[in-house]
C-alpha cells in the first residue's frame, strides 16, 4: 500500500509542479507588460485625452491580476490539503512519532471448549483460518476496509492514527489444545503460546482433563490426541540446553522488511530465507557462509562449527 500512495503522491506532485511552472511564467510576463504599460503612462499622462483611458485601464489590469492571484492561490491550498503523504505505516508498534499510520491486530482468546471467550490478545499477524472478521476501532475516526477474501486491509485518513482490527474465533472444538514453553526467567512457570515450537524447545508432559491420550511427533513439530469425547489438553515444552544459539526473524509484512523475532515459526504463513541478512558464526566471532537452509518451516544448519545465528525469514507472496 505504501509504494502505492508514494505513486501516486509522485504524480500529483509532478502535476503540481507543472501548475506552478505555468503560473510563475505568466507572472514574469504580466510584470514585463506592466512595466511596458507604467512607462507609457508615465510619457502620455501629460494628455488630457488619453489619462482617462490609461487611468482605467490601470485599474481593470490590477483587479485582474488581483483575480488570477486569488484563484491559483485558492486551487494550491485546496490541491495541497486533498493529498496526504504516508511515509510509514506498521502493522503493532504504538509510535505515532514515527509512523504515520499504525494497525493492531486482536484475536479472540478460545476457552476450553474451543468457543471463544470475549477476551483478546494482540497478534503479529491477520489471521488466514479459524477467525472471522468482528469490527474496528480508530483513535482519530479514520475509516478501515476489511477485505475477507484477500485477508488485507485498507485504510482511509486525513491525520495520524491508531487503529485496532478484532477478529473472532469460529465454531467450537471437540479437543482444546493449549501449548505452554518455559519461561526464560523462571523454569518453574509456563507462558501460553499460539504456536508449537520447532526449535529451542524439547516436548516434555502433557495434561488432559478427561484422561485422552496424547502423542508429539518431534520431527514434525505435531500433537496427535486420541479420545472418545471432548476434552482440553495442556502440553509443557522445556527450553533445550544447544551450544548453537539461534535468533528467529521474520517479516511482519509482506515486502517491508521490517522483521519480529519470534520463539517459532508461524505455521499459517509462507517464508522464504533471507540469505543476504541471514548470518552464522563461530566460537571465534567468525562469519560462517552459506551455512543456512530453510525449507517447509524447518531450519537446517550446515555445520557444527556454529556457534550463532541470525536467521531472517521474508513472506512469501
Amino acid at each position: 500500500m505504501k509504494n502505492k500512495l508514494k505513486a501516486i503522491l509522485n504524480d500529483y506532485i509532478l502535476e503540481f509542479q507543472e501548475y506552478k511552472n505555468k503560473f510563475q511564467n505568466f507572472m514574469k510576463q504580466t510584470i514585463i507588460i506592466v512595466k511596458e504599460f507604467m512607462t507609457n503612462i508615465k510619457e502620455n499622462f501629460k494628455n488630457q485625452d488619453t489619462k482617462k483611458k490609461y487611468l482605467a485601464t490601470t485599474i481593470i489590469l490590477v483587479i485582474l491580476n488581483l483575480l488570477i492571484i486569488n484563484i491559483f492561490t485558492s486551487f494550491a491550498y485546496y490541491y495541497d490539503k486533498d493529498i496526504l503523504t504516508i511515509v510509514e505505516a506498521k502493522v503493532g508498534d504504538i509510535n505515532l512519532n514515527k509512523y504515520d499510520y499504525v494497525l493492531r491486530v486482536f484475536l479472540e482468546e478460545a476457552g476450553k471448549d474451543g468457543i471463544g471467550t470475549g477476551k483478546y490478545y494482540l497478534s503479529s499477524n491477520i489471521p488466514t483460518i479459524g477467525y472471522t472478521y468482528s469490527n474496528y476501532t480508530c483513535q482519530n475516526g479514520s475509516i478501515l476496509n476489511y477485505d475477507e477474501q484477500a485477508k488485507m486491509t485498507s485504510v482511509s485518513l486525513d491525520q495520524k492514527d491508531i487503529c485496532s482490527i478484532y477478529f473472532n474465533i469460529v465454531g467450537s472444538l471437540d479437543i482444546g489444545l493449549e501449548i505452554m514453553l518455559e519461561s526464560d526467567i523462571d523454569s518453574n512457570t509456563y507462558i501460553k503460546s499460539n504456536y508449537i515450537p520447532s526449535f529451542g524447545y524439547k516436548y516434555s508432559y502433557f495434561e488432559c482433563e478427561n484422561n485422552a491420550s496424547l502423542e508429539y511427533d518431534p520431527v514434525l513439530h505435531k500433537v496427535k490426541v486420541s479420545t472418545a469425547k471432548k476434552d482440553y489438553c495442556k502440553v509443557y515444552f522445556d527450553k533445550d540446553s544447544y551450544d548453537i544459539k539461534i535468533k528467529t526473524f521474520v517479516e511482519n509484512t509482506y515486502n517491508t522488511k521490517d522483521y519480529i523475532e519470534l520463539n517459532s515459526i508461524p505455521a499459517n504463513k509462507k517464508y522464504i530465507l533471507n540469505e543476504g541478512k541471514s548470518i552464522c558464526k563461530n566460537k571465534n566471532n567468525e562469519r560462517i557462509d552459506n551455512s543456512i537452509t530453510y525449507e517447509n518451516g524447518y531450519i537446517e544448519l550446515a555445520t557444527s562449527e556454529i556457534s550463532t545465528c541470525e536467521v531472517y525469514l521474508n513472506l512469501y507472496e
